[in-house]
């Protein structure tokens, strides 16, 4: 069977950020592919390029030198208007602090950014699909910290994003807490339901058990692949204790 093309590929990437008389290179020469539909996630130790990773992807950050190409478009030198519609339409973030709007419910948190989306599956539907109908008109203040991460989840899957970027969505959380966030995004992926297309996830993390949800495991060492691990069987968030 062949291989689908990729979603997202980055060919020998550079990221560099001054310090001091020099630069730190965050990301050096790093070559990914990342598939449609595919649960990635991503490891490795305390700055060795993961979150810089995610902000090259996401267009929260440019590269230095190399190149970025995301459904079959050269990225490498767009517009800040051009970033900013592929931020909108084709991709999804979430964040260790859940940067939620503390002012609106849990459904005006979801509904806000379906407001900013061309094509928005209904905020309902989505508060359905992370288990939280029943605090869906709760402020985020009222909620616990796994629930804030799955609005925050429901969020970036409100505007039918193609990819889903995590950055240590659990860090901050308890175990079950982060089963229930990590189940949230699993389904993004995997479980056929009314969000129909299924985005691609890569997921940052430093917890070696998180690393069992995926269908590959890339590990990044000084800014470079230093090893992708391929699960024939991956487990299921639920299933994962630490």
């Amino acid at each position: 069977m062949s291989m689908p093309l990729p979603c997202v590929r980055l060919e020998n990437a550079i990221k560099e950020f001054p310090s001091g008389n020099g630069v730190i290179r965050a990301l050096d020469q790093l070559s990914l592919e990342i598939f449609p539909g595919e649960l990635l996630v991503v490891t490795g130790e305390s700055g060795c390029g993961k979150s810089t990773l995610l902000n090259i992807i996401g267009f929260m950050d440019e590269l230095t030198g190399g190149k970025l190409e995301a459904f079959g478009r050269d990225m490498t030198k767009r517009s800040e208007k051009e970033r900013t519609l592929y931020r909108r339409r084709d991709v999804g973030f979430v964040f260790q602090d859940y940067h939620l709007i503390p002012e609106l419910t849990a459904y005006e948190n979801v509904a806000f950014i379906a407001g900013l989306a061309e094509d928005p599956l209904l905020p309902d539907e989505v508060i359905r699909a992370v288990g939280l109908e029943k605090e869906a008109d709760r402020f985020p203040g009222q909620l616990s910290g796994g629930q804030q991460q799955r609005v925050a989840v429901a969020r970036a899957l409100v505007k039918r994003p193609k990819i889903l970027l995590a950055d240590e969505p659990t860090a901050a959380l308890d175990l079950r807490s982060a089963k229930e966030v990590l189940t949230a995004l699993e389904n993004a992926v995997r479980k056929e339901d009314g969000l129909k297309k299924r985005p691609a996830l890569v997921l940052v993390t430093h917890n070696p058990e998180i690393t069992k949800i995926a269908d590959r495991v890339v590990t990044m060492k000084s800014g470079r692949v230093c090893d992708i691990l391929r699960q024939q069987t991956p487990c299921s968030a639920d299933a994962i204790e630490w």
